[in-house]
């Protein structure tokens, strides 16, 4: 059994959700992408007493109180040392709860000898899955999901489509330094605020995504994918723009969506509540041109701009 490790992982785009609060049927589902960056790394060792190092110390603390509690009548979780190398900001759409979550939780069960426990019992352990399980199964595999929605709150949702992108393909990723998304109990009043998701959305956003979206990406047409992934992000957040201000939350990421799509960048969007908008990019040439030209424009002031490859893998674990 290992005593020190580190795990890597990346984070998670979320195009948004094929329904919400429908009549019959399943609920929430959605498509999203695990991309390099920015990312997480975490260290891990046991130690005398617990001890939580890093920017996201005081939620890393949270998340072993929680996996303590669950198995607490199965195994002994140790004290332990988890420190942050790198971290994903929180509450700007790149999942960076469910990452970290499961990154602790994965190297808590390996410390205390249980490696082979399953994603799904990890993620119910620290309490994610709530809406989309793409950042769990994205944590393990990598690349492109479709989750198929839940049919009760206590489920996980379902993945039905596991893809990966075409390699030389990568994402602008642009997000407001002082700006977060909706998050904790704003969240729940934005929810509350919305009634069902009309089931001619649902109806839209699945022939975008069957018809349109998935096909262009398995033969690796890159205008194609481009058009389906802004409709698709388009058609979800005209749903959530009454209780977010508009199509995308943050009014400077919205010109800066404009200025792309006028100079022939189309697929841009928001991941799940935003503020991060991200941009699809043909290869990293084009990529960095962009984030270059950013820095000398009104409308990328204020911002942090990165560069993300598809993570066409899971998490990476490298013991010490």
């Amino acid at each position: 059994m290992p005593s020190s490790l580190t795990l890597k992982t990346g984070s998670r785009l979320h195009f948004g959700p094929l329904s919400y609060r429908p009549h019959a049927g399943r609920h929430f589902g959605g498509c999203g992408v695990m991309i390099s960056e920015p990312g997480i790394e975490l260290h891990a060792r046991l130690s005398d007493k617990d001890q939580f190092v890093g920017e996201s110390a005081e939620r890393i603390g949270r998340f072993v109180t929680r996996v303590r509690e669950y198995f607490q009548e199965r195994f002994t979780v140790p004290s332990v040392h988890l420190e942050t190398g790198r971290s994903l900001p929180s509450h700007v759409g790149l999942g960076s709860g469910t990452q970290l979550a499961l990154a602790v939780a994965q190297s808590l069960a390996i410390l205390s000898g249980q490696s082979n426990l399953p994603i799904e019992e990890l993620a119910r352990a620290t309490g994610r899955g709530a809406r989309s399980a793409i950042g769990i199964n994205g944590f393990q595999r990598g690349g492109l999901f479709v989750d198929g929605g839940k049919r009760t709150d206590s489920e996980l949702g379902t993945p039905i489509v596991r893809l990966e992108l075409p390699a030389e393909w990568c994402f602008l990723i642009v997000r407001p330094t002082t700006l977060a998304g909706l998050h904790g109990d704003a969240e729940k009043v934005a929810f509350d605020q919305l009634g069902p998701m009309p089931e001619e959305t649902t109806a839209r956003l699945c022939k975008i995504l069957v018809m349109d979206l998935l096909p262009s990406i398995v033969s690796a047409d890159f205008s194609a994918a481009s058009e389906a992934l802004y409709a698709y992000g388009a058609t979800a957040g005209e749903f959530f723009a009454p209780v977010q201000g508009g199509i995308f939350a943050s009014p400077q990421m919205r010109e800066l969506a404009e200025l792309l799509q006028h100079e022939q960048i189309t697929g841009v969007g928001q991941s799940s509540w935003g503020p991060t908008l991200f941009a699809l990019m043909p290869h990293r040439e084009l990529a960095e041109f962009w984030r270059n030209r950013l820095g000398n424009e009104q409308v990328g002031q204020g911002t942090i701009v990165q560069i993300a490859e598809p993570l066409q893998h899971g998490a990476v674990l490298e013991f010490e």
